[in-house]
């Protein structure tokens, strides 16, 4: 149990405590560090409460026996409502890949976000790929480059609770199609293109 009164967790705070089976977080928690809970591979149940307001980046990296998790909500915080920040995987920690390959992305810039699983180990890859335009002044020609994040999601997950957020981000839990439930409260009236 971390005592009530603790706001912050700091980043690898408990990192590869491989024995660490259950947590019980205070009301008083703000903020979780990145890696705060890396390779605790031995959690099975996270249960976050409404004070939190900022998630980062692979806090529950490595977490390999997570069966349920309930968050206040996806991503980093509840108003990353887009992009790689904003999905389910983002507190699993991610790879990212750039495609400057110009032909490459043409023949793809309107799959703006294409995701696909694929199955590493004991984790899932949630592939989330964005197509972003950058103008050149020089030769008066658009260009598009493709960014793609790979988020480590364990396989174990299969229940997720979100309790207070008003737009489920897009592509929030895109090809997750190992979890079996997923409840929202009753304050969503947005859900966000390709959201599962």
């Amino acid at each position: 149990t971390i005592k009530e009164g603790i706001t912050k967790i700091g980043a690898s705070a408990f990192s590869n405590c491989t024995s660490l089976e259950t947590i019980e977080f205070p009301n008083s928690l703000v903020s979780i560090s990145s890696y705060a809970f890396e390779n605790c591979s031995s959690l099975k149940k996270i249960e976050l409460k409404e004070s939190l307001e900022t998630i980062d980046v692979g806090a529950f990296k490595g977490c390999s026996s997570i069966e349920e998790m309930t968050l206040p909500f996806l991503g980093k915080s509840r108003n990353t409502t887009h992009g790689y920040e904003g999905v389910l995987g983002y507190i699993f920690g991610f790879t990212h890949l750039r495609e400057d390959n110009k032909s490459y992305v043409e023949s793809n810039k309107y799959n703006d976000i294409d995701n696909i699983s694929e199955t590493i180990d004991n984790d899932i890859l949630q592939y989330a790929c964005y197509i972003y335009e950058w103008y050149d002044d020089y030769f008066d020609d658009s260009y598009y480059y493709l960014s793609a994040f790979y988020y480590n999601i364990p396989l174990t997950l299969k229940k997720v609770t979100v309790t207070d957020q008003n737009k489920i981000p897009e592509a929030a839990l895109r090809g997750c199609y190992f979890i079996e439930e997923v409840n929202f409260n009753d304050e969503i009236n947005e859900i966000g293109r390709f959201a599962f």
